[in-house]
């Protein structure tokens, strides 16, 4: 009964803890049909594994002998039934553990059943180890659990470790309160001080202030990044820009929209890298839907980023923006909506597709031939854009377009695909009714002039590998048109890549293309749109790299949108008729938003029997390849993932290492017959805090020279029991050595603080 009162508050913290953090393991990996009583109940069992070392069996020998015992029974167990437990290692965990691997990787959900055998071997033997050491250091399963949650937070579960913050705090608190309250019992019960603090009632008290003060700190404001960096800079710039940017133009570029304002990645040499964003407003949009708003287009490419190289800028100076021309005018109309910016402040005008007149901006109004718009001024007030609706924007509307009226022509050719004149005379015989219904989009125009023409959206970098052009070539072998080969390309990606915002940075020798096609195989939409432009390219295909949002449809007309950082987007752009300029949007990826409506939609529908039957399938299909290469499939890992894992094992290993020699040479010290080693060990840890003896004094003067009471007495008794021994050779046996090391260790414990102390001692076992 004194066990359970003495250790009652730390295994309720500990529980707690853990059950959140099988929680969040829950969420993130997105396991069905979870079971905490199961928890709960293997939980039980660790803790009577813990009784038993720590009641039953109080001595080490016995602790040590019942290990080996049952180490050996275990053994003696297996040896005769080797193939079977080979067979179940083989067959069951590690197979087990693939399709586990492979589920996660996908973001697909898995079965509790798949986790029983890991929860068993964790609390058999890393809970019981938990319980003990936390007994000494009772806030090691608070350490623990905030190491937890922060690798969940950089693996990229960072929408998931956010839903449980708020509980993660409360625990945290509730925790740190309880193993306050278990440290005093024990402290009060050492001393022989009758403990009257009622525990039902803390645990109240410490429950509702954990709530209120975990409930404060999620509604309190969180934007530590600067919310008004951008909008602070851009009026710094604009107010000094006489004296050092004679040209508001320099202004509008250097605040222009990039996709890092949105939490994307601000590395400014290369594309890619994990990735954090909010649900922070960006800007309100009031007027009719709108899916796709453009805030920067990129024409270069450097193998490791997007810049915008050479483009030609115009100053409006209240004469109308040149009109684009549009697929299936007759549908199209004239249409306005009104932008309100908000979190995002930036020069740059967001406008939509085909945009023809803006009003109400600051500053002066620039914009290129794309068109993309920038005002010499940080937008902090609401300005509305005139647009071309009910136009033509993506490849799908495109070729939807086409295959209604019967026809599959292209409208440029450059080189062999086809034989153009024969396409240009297929066309040219067609109803003038059915080619004003095209919109007059298939117009022919030879490959030279296009290359010509559209030079700088061919542009390729030397870095794209041989590969990456072999594999273009046999997508888009066969195509009859430019419009197929990017809809082939755009199928090719959506079919073969994996969306997901948990990646590796890129390596810095790597061309980001060749390492998304080839090495990564998944990502988020700068992968799949730079992946994009760079293959239509490759095809021949001029194409360009977009920036913006891609709007959520709330089902809503005529009304006022929020559109959020969730939405920040990047596309391709590819030109469809060289002659009369016009581009449409190639986009194989959604947005966070879309990813994460279809994920649940997806969770939603599947259940335990399915995700069993499709573990069967999958290992069957294993078991076929293995036969068919006669090679097992294992885990794959990266470089960076084995070296981390490696270093990890390493620093583990060694801190292992370092705590038994520690305790070895502890033990020694304690059963050695001299007093000698104690001497030398006590001079050598005192060392540590700067209390050292002088050559020119001897040991008793030196000691009494030390202003501490309590160490003074202690080292004095020391001396006279070495002095003994050394000149009289006579051992005292009833000095208590045990108590003497404790005494030093929690004096310069005292002294140095608990960081600077366990890190000298973890280098102690290693200096001379």
């Amino acid at each position: 009964m004194n066990w359970i009162k003495e250790r009652g508050a730390l295994i309720l913290g500990i529980l707690i803890n853990i059950l959140f953090a099988v929680k969040l393991l829950k969420d993130t990996l997105i396991i069905k049909g979870f079971s905490y009583s199961y928890v709960i109940f293997l939980f039980l069992i660790s803790l009577f594994i813990y009784w038993i070392y720590s009641y039953v069996l109080k001595n080490h020998k016995h602790r040590i002998i019942a290990t080996m015992s049952l180490l050996i029974i275990l053994f003696l167990i297996i040896y005769p039934n080797k193939m079977k437990f080979d067979n179940f290692i083989m067959g069951n965990l590690i197979d087990n553990f693939n399709e586990l691997y492979r589920l996660t990787e996908k973001a697909e959900p898995t079965a509790f059943g798949q986790y029983k055998f890991m929860f068993i071997l964790a609390f058999a033997i890393l809970v019981p180890i938990v319980l003990g050491i936390s007994y000494k250091f009772h806030k090691l399963i608070i350490f623990i659990n905030l190491a937890y949650v922060a690798s969940m937070w950089f693996l990229g579960y960072i929408e998931d470790v956010k839903k449980n913050l708020k509980l993660y705090l409360f625990i945290t608190l509730f925790s740190s309160a309880i193993f306050a309250y278990s440290k005093v019992y024990r402290k009060f019960t050492k001393d022989n001080i009758k403990v009257k603090l009622d525990f039902k009632k803390m645990v109240v008290l410490s429950c509702v202030f954990s709530l209120i003060v975990s409930s404060i700190s999620i509604i309190l404001p969180q934007n530590f990044k600067g919310k008004y960096y951008t909008y602070h800079k851009g009026k710094f710039i604009n107010k000094f820009s006489e004296g050092f940017q004679k040209n508001p133009l320099d202004v509008a570029k250097g605040s222009s929209y990039d996709l890092k304002l949105s939490g994307y990645s601000n590395n400014d040499k290369k594309l890619g890298g994990r990735i954090i964003l909010d649900d922070k407003v960006a800007f309100e949009m009031e007027g009719q839907y709108i899916k796709y708003i453009r805030g920067s287009m990129k024409n270069y490419y450097t193998g490791n980023m997007w810049k915008s190289n050479n483009i030609s800028y115009w100053k409006k100076d209240n004469q109308n923006i040149r009109e684009h021309n549009v697929f299936n005018s007759q549908d199209s109309k004239k249409c306005e909506v009104k932008i309100t910016p908000r979190e995002i402040k930036t020069t740059s005008i967001m406008v939509p597709i085909y945009p023809y007149e803006i009003n109400g901006i600051n500053g002066n109004l620039y914009y290129d031939n794309t068109p993309v718009f920038m005002s010499s001024e940080i937008q902090n007030s609401p300005y509305s854009v005139k647009y071309v609706g009910g136009a033509m924007e993506s490849i799908e509307e495109f070729q939807k377009h086409f295959k209604e009226h019967g026809r599959n022509h292209t409208t440029y050719f450059l080189g062999e695909m086809i034989n153009s004149t024969e396409e240009e005379k297929s066309f040219k015989s067609t109803e003038p009714e059915i080619q004003r219904n095209l919109g007059r989009t298939c117009s022919i125009m030879d490959g030279d002039t296009v290359k010509t023409k559209y030079n700088e959206y061919l542009q390729m970098p030397n870095s794209v590998s041989e590969r990456v052009y072999k594999l273009t070539y046999d997508i888009i072998k066969g195509s009859k048109s430019s419009e197929e080969k990017v809809e082939r390309i755009i199928n090719y990606l959506n079919k073969n890549y994996q969306y997901s915002l948990e990646v590796f940075d890129v390596p810095e020798e790597k061309d980001f293309v060749d390492y998304f096609l080839f090495d990564e195989k998944k990502g988020y939409c700068t992968y799949f749109a730079t992946a994009t432009t760079i293959m239509c390219r490759i095809a021949g295909v001029p194409a360009r790299y977009s920036e913006g949002f891609k709007v959520e449809n709330k089902g809503e007309r005529n009304t006022r949108i929020d559109v959020t950082n969730q939405e920040a987007h990047a596309w391709s752009e590819v030109l469809i008729d060289p002659e009369r300029d016009i581009w449409t949007i190639a986009d194989p990826a959604p947005t966070p938003v879309e990813y994460r409506r279809k994920k649940k939609k997806k969770n939603t529908n599947i259940n335990i029997d399915d995700i069993k039957i499709n573990k069967s399938k999958n290992k069957q299909t294993n078991m076929q390849n293995q036969e068919v290469s006669g090679e097992k499939s294992g885990i794959k890992l990266t470089p960076k993932q084995i070296k981390v894992i490696s270093i990890t094992l390493i620093f583990i290993a060694i801190l292992a290492l370092n705590y038994a020699l520690y305790k070895f040479r502890r033990k020694r010290l304690i059963k050695a017959k001299g007093i000698i080693p104690l001497y030398c060990f006590t001079a050598r840890r005192l060392k540590s805090i700067d209390i050292t003896r002088g050559e020119s004094i001897g040991d008793k003067e030196f000691v009494e020279s030390i202003k501490d009471d309590e160490l003074r007495n202690k080292l004095l008794n020391m001396v006279d029991v070495y002095y003994k021994e050394h000149y009289g050779n006579i051992t005292d046996s009833d000095f208590d050595r045990k108590e003497f090391i404790d005494f030093i260790e929690k004096y310069i414990l005292s002294v140095e603080g608990k960081l600077k102390y366990y890190i000298k001692l973890f280098f102690y076992n290693f200096m001379p």
